[in-house]
């Protein structure tokens, strides 16, 4: 009987019945075991694929198109967190892209507004999870 255990972050763990081989690997996004041919190629990845499968990353940027074509960053925008500007943003290498993402709910998909890359991705690392973010914050002020 395979049973599964929740991970920090929320999703179910591989169990040893969970076998990778050299030909499947895990979506980072459905969580299914899937043939390694249904990831694109990445070299910086593990095993030399994306960490999405090829379905969920066409969903995903579906999803985000769409987002961007409805939304627009407001004039004058700072980050909602950490309440920098564009301007103290930027930097030279970034050429005439804007400092800013758009940030959605993945479970939802529902607009949330824009953020800067580093809030982005900070979130984005505690999968949006306010008990993880809670317990973070607790870490940080011991």
């Amino acid at each position: 009987m395979k049973t599964n255990q929740l991970s920090l972050f929320g999703w179910e763990s591989p169990t040893p019945e969970d076998n990778y081989s050299g030909d499947t690997k895990r979506c980072s996004s459905c969580r299914q075991i899937l043939p390694i041919e249904k990831f694109g190629k990445n070299k910086s990845k593990s095993m030399g694929r994306a960490c999405t499968c090829k379905e969920c990353l066409k969903a995903h940027s579906a999803k985000m198109k769409e987002l961007h074509s409805k939304h627009k960053i407001p004039e004058g925008h700072v980050c909602p967190i950490c309440q920098k500007s564009a301007e103290e943003l930027y930097s030279p290498g970034m050429g005439n892209k804007t400092p800013f993402r758009l940030d959605h709910n993945h479970s939802t998909g529902e607009f949330r507004g824009f953020l800067c890359d580093s809030c982005n991705t900070g979130l984005g690392k505690f999968r949006d999870d306010p008990e993880l973010l809670a317990k973070a914050i607790d870490y940080l002020s011991a």
